[in-house]
């Protein structure tokens, strides 16, 4: 083996100079591990050029000794065990600096001692390995995020500025065709197919400027602190009814709608305005996707009132249920042509409700209908 500094393994390195005699159970200890010998400081620097030690003996005690074990000491590539093995007083500075300091009676355990810790040091070594692996790693995968991280942030401010651009640029070009369309449908006589068509498409486009506008509405506020007040679910409710019996698209369709609430129903604390438009967004996707009834249903469950809006249309599959709440996403781009809209009203749901600290679940089945629920606060009142 040799390791990355350069320097080939010597499992001990025994330094006892010349001038003390080396014990024969030290080195009959020893005879069991791989060890160099050496006589001299000057023997052992050389040594460690070219030998990384795990354990360093050192037997008896001397000055040259002290000053060698201070230089390895303070090596940064190398941090062996230092075991002293004597009989006499210890140097203060090397009692300082040694791990273990044994008395030569028990030499003959040296190899015991260091078996279990070479052992020890070898899985620490492997364990290190793995963790410096694993941290290039994570490194590798935070990098990785914070591309992803930027190259999703710059896609959300390009969105948004196409969002700010349409609602400013639409909003007049769009009051002028629906005006002029309105003036054609008082001279159509006998042919109102052709101006039913156009109201229609207009009244569709009408709707998706207002949902752009209120999205950039929402972008534009998501950083100011949001001031919520009682509301009764009811008020909501039938704000929302009234809007979608204005529109072209809905204004024979409200009389499906049915309402589950109790006659009593304690105020939730929030925005009234935007709950009222959550629950029109909710409601027209219900009754755009879905020919028979669509149920509301506003019921107190402890300190909470829980809203749930139910259709029986054609569901949503599974895999595209996380999708559905990102602006212009579009689970079929075949059911814009049929069902109409842009894949912005659940979007803006999704913005109300973050604002509201809540969030909309979502429970649906392929062709037996979906139902969108969340829960607001009963607010405190006297």
């Amino acid at each position: 083996m040799v390791y990355t500094n350069g320097y080939t393994p010597s499992i001990v390195m025994l330094f006892a100079s010349e001038k003390q005699p080396l014990p024969a159970s030290v080195s009959d200890s020893l005879a069991q591990l791989d060890y160099t010998q050496v006589r001299s400081a000057e023997d052992a620097q050389r040594a460690l050029k070219s030998a990384h030690p795990e354990a360093i003996i050192i037997v008896g005690s001397s000055s040259e000794m002290d000053t060698f074990i201070q230089s390895i000491k303070t090596a940064n590539e190398i941090s062996p065990l230092l075991i002293q093995l004597t009989d006499t007083p210890v140097h203060t500075n090397l009692k300082d600096s040694a791990d273990i300091i044994l008395p030569t009676a028990l030499a003959d355990q040296l190899h015991v001692l260091l078996s279990a810790f070479i052992k020890q040091r070898t899985e620490n070594n492997r364990l290190q390995r793995i963790n410096n692996s694993l941290m290039q790693e994570n490194e590798r995968l935070r990098g990785e995020l914070q591309q992803k991280a930027s190259f999703s942030a710059e896609i959300d401010i390009l969105r948004n500025a196409i969002v700010h651009n349409v609602a400013h640029e639409l909003r007049t070009p769009l009051l002028q065709v629906k005006s002029a369309v309105a003036l054609l449908s008082e001279d159509a006589g006998d042919n109102t197919t052709l101006v039913e068509l156009a109201m229609g498409a207009t009244t569709r486009l009408e709707a998706g400027v207002k949902n752009i506008t209120v999205l950039n509405e929402l972008i534009n506020e998501s950083f100011e602190a949001p001031s919520f007040e009682p509301v009764l679910l009811r008020d909501a409710y039938e704000a929302a009814v009234r809007n979608l019996r204005r529109s072209w698209e809905h204004k024979n369709n409200v009389e499906r709608i049915r309402l589950h609430t109790p006659d009593i129903l304690a105020p939730v604390l929030g925005d009234k305005h935007r709950l009222s438009i959550v629950l029109q967004l909710l409601i027209d996707n219900a009754l755009k996707f879905s020919k028979e009834s669509v149920d509301v249903i506003f019921r107190r469950m402890g300190d909470e009132i829980h809203i749930a809006v139910r259709d029986y249309g054609i569901g949503i599959p599974e895999d595209k249920v996380n999708k559905i709440f990102e602006s212009f996403y579009q689970v079929d781009t075949s059911s814009t042509k049929r069902y109409g809209g842009m894949g912005i009203g659940l979007s803006i749901v999704r913005f109300i409700l973050d604002r509201h600290k809540t969030q909309v679940a979502v429970e649906t089945e392929v062709d037996k209908g979906s139902t969108f629920a969340f829960s607001l606060p009963v607010a405190k009142t006297n």
